[in-house]
C-alpha cells in the first residue's frame, strides 16, 4: 500500500522501505486527527514518534562518532549500526526527519528531547559538512539553544 501511495505522490519514498508524508498531506492528517482522536491521544502519538526517532538518531550518531564526548551513548535497546559509515549513512537518511523533529519536540514542550535530537546532528556537521541543513535545528529557538 505504501508503494501505491508513493506512486500517487501521497508519500515520498526514503530508504529501506520507509516513507515520509508530503507536507500538504501531513497538514491534512494533523487537522483531521485532533477532532477524531483528541488532544491527549495525538500528543501521546507525537511523543512515541519522537522517542522512536531519537532512539534511531542516537544509535546512528554514536556509530558515526563513537569516541566523541559530544555524542550521547546509544541506548541499550535496538540494534547498533555496524560501523561509522553505516551510522553516517543513517544520519544522512534521517537528517530531514531529525531536523523537523527538533521543532516538533519544542512545539510540544519536550525540550530535553529537542536538545538530544539536535545533538545527534553533530556528526553531520563535523564529518559531512551539513552546515546549512542542520542550522535550522540548532538556531536560537529559546530553551534548546540556551541549554546547549
Amino acid at each position: 500500500m505504501l508503494a501505491e501511495a508513493a506512486d500517487e505522490q501521497v508519500v515520498e519514498p526514503l530508504h529501506e522501505g520507509r516513507y515520509r508524508f508530503r507536507p500538504e498531506i501531513r497538514r491534512l492528517l494533523a487537522d483531521a486527527a485532533g477532532p477524531e482522536h483528541g488532544i491527549a491521544e495525538c500528543a501521546a502519538a507525537v511523543s512515541r514518534a519522537l522517542d522512536c526517532l531519537l532512539n534511531r538518531a542516537l544509535h546512528a550518531a554514536h556509530a558515526a562518532l563513537p569516541q566523541s564526548w559530544r555524542v550521547e551513548t546509544a541506548p541499550a535497546t535496538d540494534t547498533p549500526y555496524r560501523d561509522e559509515a553505516a551510522g553516517m549513512a543513517a544520519l544522512r537518511a534521517e537528517a530531514a526527519n531529525v531536523i523537523r523533529a527538533v521543532s516538533v519536540a519544542q512545539e510540544y514542550g519536550h525540550v530535553d528531547v529537542a536538545l538530544r535530537l539536535a545533538r545527534t546532528l553533530w556528526p553531520l556537521q563535523l564529518k559531512a559538512g551539513y552546515w546549512d541543513e542542520v542550522l535550522p535545528a540548532l538556531a536560537d529557538r529559546g530553551p534548546v539553544s540556551r541549554r546547549a
